[in-house]
C-alpha cells in the first residue's frame, strides 16, 4: 500500500525559512526510520520517476547532483544544504525536513526494462544517509520568560545577577524559563541565541541551559546563591561576604547551603560549573581556591586547589556534581569554597554570589570585544558563532564548551547568562543584554 507521506528533495542556498532554490517532488513508498537525534540514518527509498526517457534521465541527474552537493556540504562544512522534506495529511500539515549527508539514486533492473522503455514510470531506489531527526520547516521563537517579559517575536532584557531588584522591564534577572507545554517536538533541538549589547564593552558571555525534568517549573533561585554581610552597592542585594585569610593554613571561607528536596531534585546530581562573582579582583591572584561539598561539616567531595585570574571578577571555580550521588537521597548540603593564601600577608576575598550553570554550557569569548550595539549570534543548526558589527558578520568570537545549547522537550528549561566586561575587574550587576532565542522543533520521525 502506498504511503500517504508527501516527499521531496530541496536545496537551501540562503538558509531561509520558507523558500528553497530547487525542489524535486518524488513519487514513492516511504516509511521513515525513527531517529534519536544523534546517530545518522541510512535508508533506501523506492521511487518512481515519471515522464519520458529524457525527462527521467534529467530528473535522475538533477537528484544525483543535489546528493553530491549534500556530500560536499557534509565533508567541507560549507555550501548549499540539501534536505529530504516530508509532509503527512495533505496541505493542512506543515513540512518537516531532515538534512541529507550522502546518497545516490540508482535505476533498478525493472526500471531499465519497464521504465525507460515505456515512457511512463521509471522505478528507482534512493539511498540516503540523513540526520537522525526531522525538524520543522519554519523557525520559532522560544517563549522564554522572566520578570521583564516573554520572548515572542522580540527580545527581553537580561542582567548580570538575579537579585530581582528594580521594576519591569528592567528587573535584575539573568535567567529565562520556558515551560514544557511551550516546547514542541520529541527530540532535543539546538537553540540559535541572539545577544545584543546595549552599551559598554563585553569580551565574554557565559551561557547555559538546564532541563529540570518532571519536577515542575524550573526555579532560578535553586541555581543562584547570593552572599551578604558587608554593604557594597556594586553587588547583588547591596552587599557581599568578606573573608580574610590571616594565617597560612587552608580555611573554609564561604558556604552556600542547599536545603530541601525541591532544589536537589531540580539540580538532579548533574555536573555544574560553579560560577562566582567577586566584589573586586583584589587578592584573587594571591589565593589558592578549592571547591568542596559537605554534609554538615563533613566533606563528602573536594576538588584540587586551583588559581584564578587576576583580572576578571566573574570566574569559573570548576565543576561539581550537585549533589554528589543520587539527588533524591539529599535534603541538606553545602557547597563550600576554601582558600589558602600564597603570600606572607593577609589576603581578603569578597564574594558577591555563586551561580550553578549546567546542562549544555559554553563560555563565549571575543578576540574583539562587542561594543556599542553590536550583537552576537551563537549556536543554531549551523552551530556557529559570529559577531555582527555594522550589519557585517565577523568571526572573531569562539565558543568553549557546547557549540549550541540544546532545548529539551517535555521539560521545563532554564536559560542563564552572565557577561564580563573587557575592562579588568568590571562586570556590573546592572549590565544589560537583550536576548532573543529561536529553534526548529525536532522529531524522531513524522
Amino acid at each position: 500500500m502506498a504511503s500517504p507521506i508527501e516527499l521531496k528533495i530541496v536545496r537551501d542556498t540562503n538558509n531561509t525559512t520558507t523558500t528553497y532554490t530547487e525542489e524535486i517532488i518524488l513519487v514513492h513508498t516511504y516509511n521513515p526510520q525513527p531517529g534519536n537525534g544523534i546517530d545518522d540514518i541510512t535508508e533506501s527509498i523506492p521511487l518512481q520517476i515519471e515522464g519520458s526517457k529524457a525527462t527521467a534521465r534529467a530528473t535522475i541527474t538533477s537528484i544525483n547532483n543535489m546528493l553530491d552537493t549534500a556530500r560536499f556540504r557534509n565533508e567541507k562544512g560549507y555550501g548549499d544544504k540539501i534536505y529530504l522534506m516530508t509532509r503527512t495529511g495533505g496541505t493542512a500539515e506543515s513540512w518537516r525536513r531532515s538534512p541529507i549527508l550522502d546518497g545516490r539514486l540508482s535505476v533498478t533492473d525493472d526500471g531499465v526494462i519497464a521504465g525507460l522503455a515505456s515512457n511512463s514510470r521509471t522505478p528507482t531506489t534512493l539511498t540516503v544517509t540523513r540526520g537522525g531527526y526531522f525538524e520543522d520547516h519554519t523557525v520559532l521563537n522560544v517563549p522564554f520568560y522572566n520578570s521583564n517579559g516573554t520572548m515572542s517575536a522580540d527580545w527581553i532584557s537580561f542582567y548580570n545577577c538575579n537579585s530581582g531588584a528594580g521594576t519591569a522591564p528592567n528587573k535584575l534577572n539573568n535567567y529565562g524559563i520556558v515551560n514544557a507545554a511551550s516546547i514542541s517536538g520529541d527530540l532535543p533541538a539546538p537553540l540559535l541565541v541572539g545577544l545584543t549589547n546595549t552599551g559598554g564593552t563585553v569580551n565574554r558571555y557565559i551561557v547555559s541551559l538546564v532541563a529540570v525534568g518532571g519536577n515542575g517549573t524550573a526555579n532560578p533561585d535553586y541555581f543562584f546563591k547570593d552572599f551578604s554581610g558587608t554593604a557594597d552597592a556594586s553587588c547583588s542585594g547591596g552587599s557581599a561576604a568578606v573573608y580574610t585569610l590571616s594565617s597560612a593554613a587552608e580555611a573554609d571561607m564561604f558556604t552556600a547551603n542547599i536545603y530541601g528536596a525541591g532544589p536537589f531534585l531540580q539540580l538532579g546530581g548533574a555536573p555544574y560549573h560553579v560560577i562566582a562573582r567577586f566584589a573586586n579582583n583584589t587578592s584573587l591572584a594571591n589565593v589558592k581556591f578549592r571547591l568542596k561539598f559537605q554534609s554538615g561539616t563533613t566533606t563528602i567531595w573536594q576538588g584540587p586547589q586551583f588559581a584564578l585570574s587576576s583580572t576578571d571578577i566573574i570566574q569559573d571555580l570548576g565543576v561539581i556534581n550537585l549533589p554528589p550521588g543520587q539527588s533524591h537521597t539529599w535534603g541538606d548540603g553545602n557547597v563550600v569554597i576554601s582558600g589558602q593564601r600564597t603570600t606572607g600577608s593577609s589576603e581578603t576575598i569578597k564574594l558577591d554570589f555563586l551561580q550553578f550553570l549546567g546542562g549544555t554550557y559554553a563560555s563565549l569569548k571575543g578576540i574583539v570585544p562587542i561594543t556599542g550595539t553590536d550583537s552576537l549570534s551563537y549556536g543554531g543548526n549551523n552551530k556557529t558563532i559570529y559577531r555582527v558589527s555594522s550589519s557585517l558578520p565577523r568571526t572573531d568570537w569562539i565558543a568553549y564548551g557546547a557549540d549550541a545549547l540544546m532545548l529539551q522537550p517535555g521539560k521545563s528549561n532554564l536559560f542563564q547568562i552572565l557577561s564580563q566586561s573587557s575592562t579588568p575587574g568590571t562586570a556590573a550587576i546592572n549590565y544589560e543584554t537583550q536576548v532573543e532565542i529561536w529553534y526548529r522543533p525536532r522529531w524522531s520521525s513524522l
